[in-house]
């Protein structure tokens, strides 16, 4: 599917989820207030198209319109719930900024439940949209033949009927309507390169197979990195991001006291509960490595017995023996690690950004791991990138695994990609995916 056809299609998404509001807005509006006078229905038109409006751009803003792997539930989800919290801040922008709250139709009753409404329904037609038209095509990649094991391997989580060609193939398959992909690395003649020009003139994806991976599957391959790339590609310009960076550390701040207000009774709670079954404190502290690779103090419910680790640093295993049954808990639902809201206050850590590793498996690992001490060059996080891409790591290949998502995080970053992430760390939660 060429690119202006996905466009059209995003458009027409786009005034769905629009109408869904319109109506939502509607009906609410004259079910609270149905005695507007005339000149009141006029004001609440005028702001309601203009809310309408400003709700298409914001789509158009946020990718609604051209993100080919949208039928991705939680992508989805997260971009809808992001959408409609800027809508929900833009009509009330406009309901006491120019309307001065004279109508009072725009009540947060009417906004929430009207948002609400509008999400669920885009979520759930979206979803059949895909299902009908997008699930049962053919993808077509065309790739250098040494990549396809790879590709295919990290395709597999995604829906849809893929098929692998060599890259001189692409020519036979020019008018084929379905989504089609050419990534070439390899070098090509002349004929070829005028070929590929004219795919990309008429709206087909023409990437490298590093541009396939990060744009596509949004992760970077170890394999894939070179310093000359570091170096001269965009991304992993951390240092020019300073204003994200001190913005990024006020929400923190601000996220961590909000919900340890909330949360503390959790953590106390749990902690009772967890002394109880198996004595010994109810903190545990170990030393873990942050940005720059400096050492801190990272705190944690205790979710193992007292003496797990008499044998030294072990990696943990799913279903491992050392984790007690309140542990087990507390640490598939993430109510272990709400102690560390504590090392975001101080700085040693941020909501979002890799998980920071033990010293003695970071020597390890930065041996065996090419360009793994990058990942030092952020805060670590509570959650991040990689942890709700690839939950579990418990080996050197699950952490080189990981470390991909992370260089992707890295080279991205952006409050965007972290409200994202933040999205999925709910989901994650709220499914009892973690461990």
């Amino acid at each position: 599917m060429q690119d202006s056809q996905i466009r059209i299609k995003g458009f027409f998404k786009i005034l769905i989820d629009s109408a869904i509001l319109s109506f939502s807005l509607i009906i609410l509006s004259k079910i609270y207030n149905p005695d507007l006078e005339s000149i009141e229905q006029l004001f609440f038109a005028i702001s309601f198209y203009l809310i309408i409006f400003c709700d298409v751009i914001v789509a158009f803003v946020l990718g609604f319109s051209t993100t080919i792997f949208s039928h991705q539930r939680v992508n989805m989800l997260t971009m809808s719930v992001l959408r409609f919290l800027i809508d929900l801040a833009i009509i009330q922008f406009f309901n006491y900024v120019f309307l001065k709250d004279r109508l009072g139709v725009y009540s947060p009753v009417i906004l929430i439940l009207s948002l609400f409404i509008t999400c669920v329904f885009a979520v759930f037609w979206r979803l059949l949209f895909f299902e009908s038209l997008y699930f049962d095509k053919k993808y077509r990649v065309f790739c250098d033949l040494k990549y396809e094991a790879m590709i295919k391997k990290d395709l597999h989580t995604f829906k849809g009927d893929f098929h692998y060609y060599a890259t001189n193939d692409f020519a036979a398959h020019i008018n084929d309507p379905t989504l089609f992909y050419v990534v070439q690395d390899a070098a090509l003649k002349k004929d070829e390169l005028q070929q590929l020009m004219q795919l990309k003139m008429q709206g087909f994806k023409i990437l490298t197979i590093s541009q396939f991976y990060e744009q596509i599957l949004r992760k970077i391959p170890v394999e894939l990195v070179s310093m000359r790339g570091l170096i001269f590609e965009n991304g992993f310009e951390l240092t020019s991001k300073m204003f994200l960076q001190r913005t990024k550390r006020v929400v923190d701040i601000i996220l961590s006291i909000l919900i340890f207000l909330i949360t503390w009774p959790l953590i106390l709670v749990f902690g009772v509960l967890h002394k109880i079954e198996s004595p010994g404190p109810i903190f545990y502290t170990q030393l873990r490595t942050g940005k720059k690779g400096q050492g801190f103090i990272i705190y944690k419910l205790r979710s193992m017995r007292t003496n797990a680790e008499t044998a030294g640093a072990v990696w943990a295993q799913s279903d491992d023996p050392r984790i007690t049954k309140i542990g087990k808990f507390t640490r598939v639902t993430r109510i272990d690690e709400l102690p560390q809201l504590l090392n975001v206050l101080k700085g040693d850590m941020s909501f979002i950004g890799p998980r920071p590793e033990r010293p003695e498996f970071n020597i390890s690992l930065s041996e065996q791991i090419s360009f793994y001490e990058l990942r030092h060059s952020v805060r670590p996080g509570l959650t991040g990138w990689a942890q709700v891409k690839y939950p579990y790591g418990a080996s050197v290949e699950d952490s080189k695994e990981k470390l991909q998502y992370d260089l992707f995080y890295i080279k991205n970053y952006s409050l965007l990609l972290d409200f994202e992430i933040l999205m999925k760390t709910v989901f994650v939660v709220f499914f009892r995916k973690g461990r």
